[in-house]
């Protein structure tokens, strides 16, 4: 049987909200993680595990996903700016 390693991990997650773009709302979110393995931990089981404590972050973009809103909010920005021009001109 293998020996057992005492992990301690640290997180920090901040949430900002930032300047909505086309009326549509958006935050900043960072998530710092310190991980301290306390021992010798085998490069392959780093490899299969830290993927999965890094799910959560994407069921958090996933979640908060709004590329399509903004993009559009911004296309529609654009559009008004041209047919403003267009009149004036």
């Amino acid at each position: 049987m293998g020996h057992l390693v005492r992990l301690e991990i640290k997180a920090l997650f901040t949430a900002i909200n930032i300047e909505s773009a086309g009326g549509v709302k958006q935050c900043k979110v960072k998530l710092f993680q310190y991980l301290d393995g306390g021992g010798y931990i085998p490069a392959w089981l780093v490899n299969k595990k830290v993927p999965d404590a890094l799910t959560v972050v994407k069921e958090i973009v996933d979640s908060f996903q709004r590329d399509e809103k903004i993009d559009r909010a911004a296309l529609s920005a654009v559009a008004k700016a041209i047919r403003d021009e267009v009149r004036l001109g």
